[in-house]
């Protein structure tokens, strides 16, 4: 059962109708334990304010009468079945979503295909796979790329080119594309970002798939963000979303919409889409399917090759569609996850380009070849992007990333260190008996490079710089010198 379900009078009573209950009378309640039946006095209960819990348990009303749960009941993970029978465990190597009813729910690994005599998981022939769906949009040059509601993407601040956005997207205002022609799946993962411009005060977004409401968040113009997207109502915020859901349809539409209601329309308050990913595993049924090559070996945003992982908190992702999203965005896992509302998609595309995966914060004393070896990465000095990573605003923002919160008082341009910024200091304050009471971390940036005509020397980062009393924050990848 699911945690948010709310079973109402007409839901309820067709249920009791099906399973013959004999309800005499239809009474709303509260209670998470709804919809449940009184036999004694054919009283049948649904929700009306709460969501059904399957872990929840009736009150005994009084002695000698009895309330009886109503529980809907599905299949767990990797099964399939009725209400009416029993679970089937899917054929070994295939996998499928709780709740699956059918045989064909079970799908096979990307490596595999199902075989239409047998129904088992079958090898494709040596460095072949599935082809899986995905599909990215990157919004450059003004392109809609086919999505309805936009005129056009336009720029806006640090987020780069988006879809929409300000004095175009406002106040009943919606996003919508449809996929058509899908392969055979069961799940799909979506990741993107969702940009808030200005006077946004506690109104949501939402992300609808095929009708049904998968994600939302509430904004408010309070939140610290980028004053240059926009009017002057307010900041910019740009939030992710990543989600993973079950979805078997050969069709899917997707639609984000708000509850915006601002009367000066979308002067006012804004919003667009900074990127759209989606994919998902398909199956095939038989080796004829197995089309593509074999995804490349590595380890991106934490993904193990050939398992099922976690991304963030969005539940199960195959590392082929972390892999096949990297491709398409040309963006390692890892900076989409936790840089792209903090540097623009284009800087990270040109950071992967020249082979950086990830910012690693190192410890006192190491250098930024140590502190990516020891990642099992490399770095490289013509590939350092010390521009962006010693912005003063940009290196605060990675530095929360990686948990460490700058203290503004202390957080400046530090010449004199530029060879081994951005870099963090750690200050441990200590009380009257020497016990330490609290931590402050400076969080220097800056360098100095050669202008014609100029006498004074360039004083620009390098990998191999370090310092005893500092952190370096280094940019890692597996493609460095």
């Amino acid at each position: 059962m699911s945690a948010t379900k709310t079973f109402s009078e007409n839901i309820s009573q067709g249920i009791s109708s099906a399973l013959d209950l004999g309800c005499e009378e239809m009474v709303p309640t509260s209670l998470a334990t709804a919809p449940f039946v009184s036999p004694s006095d054919g009283k049948c209960f649904f929700n009306i304010d709460s969501v059904s819990s399957c872990s929840a348990r009736p009150n005994q009303p009084s002695a000698g009468t009895s309330y009886r749960r109503i529980c809907p009941c599905a299949c767990p993970e990797n099964s399939f079945g009725t209400g009416s029978s029993v679970c089937t465990p899917c054929a070994p190597g295939s996998i499928a979503p709780a709740g699956s009813k059918f045989a064909i729910d079970c799908l096979c690994s990307p490596l595999d295909y199902t075989a239409n005599v047998t129904g088992q998981c079958e090898a494709c022939p040596l460095n072949s796979a599935i082809a899986s769906f995905n599909t990215s949009d990157v919004f450059l040059g003004g392109s809609v790329l086919g999505w309805e509601g936009a005129r056009s993407a336009q720029e806006c601040g640090h987020f780069g080119s988006i879809l929409g956005g300000y004095n175009q997207l406002g106040r009943s205002s919606f996003l919508r594309k449809t996929f058509p022609s899908l392969c055979r799946h069961n799940r799909v993962a979506i990741a993107f970002a969702f940009v808030a411009i200005d006077a946004w005060d506690g109104e949501a977004a939402m992300l609808f798939l095929d009708g049904v409401l998968v994600w939302d968040k509430t904004f408010s113009n309070q939140h610290v963000g980028d004053g240059g997207c926009g009017g002057a109502q307010g900041d910019a915020l740009a939030v992710e979303g990543k989600l993973v859901v079950d979805h078997r349809e050969r069709q899917m539409t997707v639609e984000f919409r708000t509850t915006l209601d601002r009367v000066g329309g979308p002067v006012d308050a804004s919003w667009g889409l900074s990127f759209f990913v989606a994919g998902a595993l398909c199956s095939g049924e038989d080796a004829t399917a197995c089309t593509a090559s074999m995804p490349v070996p590595g380890n991106y945003g934490g993904l193990i090759d050939g398992e099922l992982a976690l991304v963030g908190d969005t539940g199960l992702v195959t590392t082929e569609f972390a892999i096949n999203t990297q491709r398409a965005l040309g963006v390692s896992l890892w900076l989409l996850e936790n840089v792209a509302g903090i540097v623009d998609i284009e800087t990270l595309q040109r950071w992967t380009l020249t082979g950086i995966d990830r910012l690693v914060l190192g410890e006192e004393g190491q250098n930024c070849n140590s502190v990516c070896a020891s990642a099992g990465l490399s770095c490289s000095d013509t590939a350092f992007p010390y521009r962006v990573l010693n912005a003063p605003t940009v290196m605060p923002a990675l530095a929360r990333v990686l948990g460490i919160e700058c203290d503004s008082s202390y957080s400046r341009v530090y010449d004199d260190l530029a060879l081994f910024n951005p870099c963090i200091q750690t200050s441990y304050n200590y009380d009257s008996m020497g016990i330490v009471t609290s931590t402050t971390y400076h969080c220097y940036y800056g360098f100095r490079e050669v202008y014609p005509g100029s006498s004074i020397s360039a004083v620009i980062p390098t990998c191999s710089a370090s310092n005893q009393y500092h952190e370096r924050l280094c940019p890692c990848g597996i493609g460095g010198a």
